[in-house]
């Protein structure tokens, strides 16, 4: 007995290709979105480094979010960028906090006063753990003046 012909269907599958493992997922922190552009536009890292007059290593630290980069840096890096990715991105990082307290010679309780914010949640900004919110990253921007790009 002669068994019947399978029948062979044509299936095609289709899936959005996986993005380009180089390419960071999240564009999570300023880090990520100099990579981002910096892959796009073809350039390596010593050539931004050198075209931002700095370190190898410090711009492998910016794309990894390990620390911001300084406020003098900034005009620099939007202009490479083409755009600006937001206040959340461009924050003052802790180090630069600890350094105006320093300076002002105010102990962290004083300045939590100043910011009217608890002393926990300036040592958590200062530590980097965490973020201030607008209105207090806006009334940190006025009290370090052109620092913060004002």
């Amino acid at each position: 007995m002669a068994i019947p012909p399978v029948p062979f269907y044509q299936i095609t599958l289709r899936t959005k290709k996986p993005p380009d493992t180089v390419y960071p997922r999240l564009l999570g922190g300023l880090g990520g979105h100099i990579r981002k552009r910096r892959l796009e536009v073809r350039m390596s890292g010593q050539q931004f480094a050198k075209l931002i007059a700095v370190d190898l290593n410090t711009v492998y630290k910016w794309e990894r979010n390990l620390f911001a980069p300084p406020m003098r840096y900034m005009k620099g890096i939007l202009d490479f960028l083409g755009y600006d990715p937001g206040w959340n991105v461009t924050r003052l990082s802790g180090k630069e906090i600890v350094a105006y307290r320093s300076r002002q010679k105010l102990s962290q309780k004083a300045f939590a006063r100043i910011l009217h914010v608890n002393v926990g949640a300036l040592r958590r900004w200062e530590r980097n753990q965490r973020r201030p919110p607008r209105r207090i990253f806006e009334r940190l921007c006025s009290l370090l003046g052109e620092r913060c790009g004002n």
